[in-house]
């Protein structure tokens, strides 16, 4: 969020697109393809076609700027690329930007004049904007227009992306996207590169890295023979499940790090249980990018571990240098030192309450609200994007492929049949296996694991009053790998 939470109720508008998030407000314009709760709280609600995002936002642009509603001193003074954008909006005249949509021109109209003339508005977005083939388009777009109507960098207004989990903006912000390192620092920015390696006395790549879907490309082309998940269960969540469950389930080496034994670990080579939340010491970034402590409650179960100490324990055991953490709090004095925004968070100073980035020196007070002089850009203006219509008014289900809209359906919904090595297990519970019958992928959790050949690694069942039984993993495998006591089913941790 470029703004902070408590400044929403300030907004004399608010434009909530591609958000589910149900509470009243001033005035709220709200766009959702559907009619949702949040729907009751809204003065204007534009229901557009799925995958139409951008021509709805480019067609209130249009609007504004043909009305006069637009800030042309913010512009000139805070915006560069002004003229090239104004020329693409030619193409967005209300005709056009209606029969894409399939919204009423006058309700795209009123939208438009509501958002260009109460300030200060506030565009809220989610992943209704984001997880789409051509999601940063959108973001684009509504960056547009705040930009247009000078509603960046100032109280109660701002683009704020809504995270759909509590540390999503934790996780980008320490390097968790391939072409960065933490605080965005670019992976192929030679000063960048120099700095990391100078701390971390190793050779670093100046090439970015993979996407979320190239990684599951290169699996099925055979670059990639490993794959390491941490959190993550793509089984469920990648758009285009079938490619990226026939990729897990061809690659070589497969290891997922998590908290529950998901659909995604069932498929694992090895699964490491991670400590939840309430397990462990450290820090989130929420979404008003505030960072703020988290205590442990209780120790973590069973021989489930902290995943900074799991991702320690596999760097020292494969003698990679610099991994000597003993406590959260030194990972975060070497996130101050290297990442910029970061530069005065220490523990201590989170034991007072959250702090808001950037926060450079120890001194500093954090930062509620981004942009207010300058945009972190070489001429500390923001640039205007153009778009064009063509290509923009296709649906979603033009844009994806017919696999991605495929949703297999979990073990526990259908079961798969196949014998364990060495013969058949006994059972003690209902949902266990008869002697007389093959394994089953039961509700509790897997029935095998592979090594890669397609045999089977070790096994694995959990019925209700199933005792634990395995087979030994093979070499390297030792205390980090997955092991359950008996009677525990698979969504349990522990004693």
């Amino acid at each position: 969020m470029t703004n902070s939470i408590a400044e929403i109720s300030g907004a004399k508008t608010i434009l909530a697109i591609g958000t589910n998030t149900t509470q009243a407000h001033p005035v709220l314009a709200l766009h959702n393809p559907k009619k949702i709760d949040l729907c009751r709280h809204a003065t204007i609600h534009l229901q557009h076609r799925p995958g139409t995002d951008v021509a709805l936002l480019m067609g209130m642009i249009k609007v504004i700027v043909d009305e006069g509603l637009a800030d042309l001193d913010y512009i000139a003074t805070r915006c560069e690329n002004f003229e090239q954008f104004l020329a693409s909006l030619a193409e967005f005249n209300l005709d056009a930007v209606a029969a894409i949509t399939g919204v009423d021109q006058e309700l795209i109209a009123a939208a438009a004049r509501l958002y260009g003339s109460e300030q200060p508005a506030a565009t809220l977005y989610c992943m209704g904007i984001t997880q789409h083939s051509h999601g940063t388009d959108n973001v684009w777009a509504i960056a547009n227009l705040g930009l247009i109507t000078g509603n960046v960098g100032i109280p109660h207004g701002g683009v704020n992306p809504l995270r759909g989990q509590n540390n999503v903006q934790g996780s980008c912000d320490m390097g968790g996207l391939p072409d960065v390192y933490p605080g965005y620092q670019k992976v192929d920015n030679p000063d960048a590169q120099q700095k990391f390696e100078a701390a971390w006395g190793v050779k670093l790549s100046e090439t970015p890295g993979l996407t979320h879907s190239e990684i599951f490309d290169k699996i099925h082309e055979g670059t990639i023979k490993s794959l390491y998940l941490v959190g993550e269960n793509p089984y469920l969540s990648e758009a285009n499940a079938s490619h990226a469950i026939e990729a897990m389930e061809k690659i070589d080496f497969l290891v997922v790090q998590d908290i529950f034994l998901t659909e995604t670990a069932q498929l694992a080579d090895v699964v490491l249980p991670a400590a939840t939340f309430a397990e462990k010491d450290g820090t989130f970034t929420n979404t008003e990018r505030r960072i703020q402590r988290v205590r442990a409650a209780i120790a973590p179960r069973g021989e489930a571990k902290e995943d900074w100490r799991i991702v320690t324990e596999i760097a020292r055991r494969m003698g990679a240098p610099g991994f000597d953490y003993n406590t959260p709090a030194e990972i975060m004095a070497e996130i101050a030192a290297l990442t910029p925004s970061y530069g005065g968070i220490t523990y201590e100073r989170l034991e007072e309450g959250g702090l808001q980035w950037p926060c450079p020196t120890i001194d500093h007070p954090g930062t509620p609200i981004l942009h207010t002089e300058r945009f972190s850009t070489a001429s500390g203006k923001a640039r205007l994007d153009a778009a064009e219509l063509s290509g923009i008014g296709g649906t979603a289900r033009q844009r994806v492929p017919p696999a991605a809209h495929h949703r297999p359906q979990p073990l526990s919904l259908s079961h798969r049949q196949h014998d364990p090595p060495g013969g058949r297990l006994g059972t003690t519970g209902k949902r266990g296996v008869r002697q007389d019958q093959p394994g089953r992928c039961g509700p509790f959790g897997p029935c095998r694991r592979r090594d890669g050949t397609g045999k089977f690694a070790a096994w694995y069942h959990y019925g209700q009053d199933q005792a634990y039984r395995g087979l030994p993993a093979g070499p390297g495998v030792d205390d980090l790998s997955f092991r359950r006591k008996p009677h525990q089913h698979a969504h349990q941790r522990g004693p």
